[in-house]
Parts: structure tokens; C-alpha cells; sequence
């Protein structure tokens, strides 16, 4: 129990409130996004077109090492 909690009585983190922001986001995992099926293909599309990019970014250029 930490030192303003003693003082001041305040709850600690893991209240009520708490534990049921921590289940609601659990419940939410792998339910729809409210987007279509297509509308979920394309983001998920330019995501990893995103991600390729980044990485071919990274890479240093064929002949470059040392």
C-alpha cells in the first residue's frame, strides 16, 4: 500500500473500475472494427506495403558492406 493511499485513502489502481476496463478490452479482442471485410483487406494492404517499404529502407545497398 503506497504512502498517499495510507494518508489519504485513495484506492489503489487495481479498483473495480479498473478491473472491468481490463475485461471489456478483453472481451473486445478479435470482434469487428466496424469496418467491412474489404474495407479491413485494403488497411491491412497498405499496411504491409507500409511495413515492406520501412524495411527495404533499412536495408543497406547490395555492394555496401564492408
Amino acid at each position: 500500500m503506497g504512502f498517499l493511499s495510507r494518508l489519504f485513502g485513495k484506492k489503489s489502481s487495481d479498483s473495480e473500475k479498473g478491473a472491468e476496463d481490463r475485461a471489456r478490452s478483453q472481451s473486445m479482442a478479435g470482434r469487428e472494427t466496424g469496418q467491412t471485410a474489404d474495407q479491413q483487406a485494403a488497411t491491412r494492404g497498405r499496411m504491409e506495403a507500409e511495413m515492406d517499404a520501412q524495411r527495404e529502407r533499412r536495408q543497406p545497398p547490395p555492394g555496401a558492406g564492408a
